[in-house]
């Protein structure tokens, strides 16, 4: 039951990386590099999130199977507790930047960007390494 729920939480997310949903870009009067470094951050946080979940939810589950049943403690490199804790961490974790740098804010961003507004504090600090190389 816990393995299925597992499952269909990973599938839920990553879903959006099938192409359904994307961004669709917005008219603007923003430099199109700018433009694409927006849209580039984005896809990837997106992708780097997804990936973190799975690894995170495929962390949790051997742990949790592992406390249902423990092998002998001679046999354990760590305890079933601390593997399902970091599966846990690891899926929040990427659970929340998957929700910072959703689609729908990345919308909302190319909108300040259109409208010559400041940027979000986040796609800010996330940006600014990429565009003090160019």
């Amino acid at each position: 039951m816990l393995n299925g729920l597992l499952l269909a939480l990973l599938f839920a997310f990553l879903l959006p990386l099938t192409g359904r949903g994307q961004a669709t870009p917005t008219k603007s009067v923003a430099s199109p590099d700018s433009i694409a470094a927006v849209k580039r951050l984005f896809r990837q946080r997106r992708q780097g999130s997804s990936l973190g979940l799975a690894v995170g939810c495929g962390t949790v589950a051997p742990g949790a199977t592992a406390m249902s049943t423990p092998p002998e403690p001679s046999q354990m490199l760590l305890p079933p507790t601390a593997v399902a804790g970091l599966g846990t961490n690891c899926s929040l974790l990427c659970l929340f930047s998957r929700l910072r740098f959703s689609s729908k804010r990345e919308q909302q961003v190319l909108q300040l960007l259109a409208r010559h507004q400041p940027l979000p504090g986040y796609v800010q600090r996330a940006l600014s390494p990429v565009l003090a190389s160019n």
